[in-house]
């Protein structure tokens, strides 16, 4: 899998930023809802198919972009990953209790888009252990993330909240890792 995929979702929001900064919210919100169409075609492109995790994403964007374009306050836009974060932290949550974690059943269904080494990885009965506990930490850690970008859409600058949005992302995501890694 291209290391690439890691920075999907977050383009809208830096182009919401950026745009907003110099043009202002309406032009902001029709870019944000072009780059993310621009994703979703990338997304079909590139595997072949529209999964559901882009689906949401896209349909968020676009109602989020809609709401900041005719109220014409950002808040909505920064809100976008907040809801997402709840949306899939919840869902992972919930398949890790359901007995059918999503971290494992992605990594069985794509992996052939993955290097040979974690294909390698993938059928050992501790790694598919792992992916499971990650499952649910991952789960905390999304929800965990949705409440701190919260505070930072209402309380702090776009480019603020963007970095918290950005860089927060990967550090929970890192986190629920090595506290997937502890737990099991």
């Amino acid at each position: 899998m291209n290391s690439s995929f890691l920075f999907l979702g977050i383009f809208p929001l830096i182009f919401f930023v950026i745009v907003d900064s110099f043009f202002g919210i309406k032009k902001a919100a029709i870019v944000t809802i072009l780059v993310g169409l621009a994703e979703l075609s990338y997304t079909l492109f590139y595997f072949g198919e529209i999964d559901r995790f882009s689906i949401y994403t896209l349909v968020t964007i676009l109602l989020f972009s809609a709401c900041s374009f005719f109220l014409k306050r950002g808040i909505f836009i920064k809100i976008q990953p907040v809801v997402m974060s709840f949306i899939f932290g919840f869902s992972l949550i919930y398949s890790y209790l359901m007995g059918s974690p999503l971290l494992l059943e992605f990594s069985l269904k794509y992996a052939h888009l993955m290097p040979k080494m974690n294909q390698n990885l993938i059928v050992l009965p501790h790694f598919q252990h792992l992916l499971s506990i990650c499952t649910m930490t991952m789960g905390v850690g999304l929800f965990f993330h949705g409440v701190v970008t919260l505070v930072a859409a209402i309380y702090l600058s776009n480019w603020w909240w963007l970095l918290v949005r950005g860089v927060g992302f990967y550090l929970f995501s890192f986190a629920s890792i090595v506290a997937g890694k502890f737990f099991s």
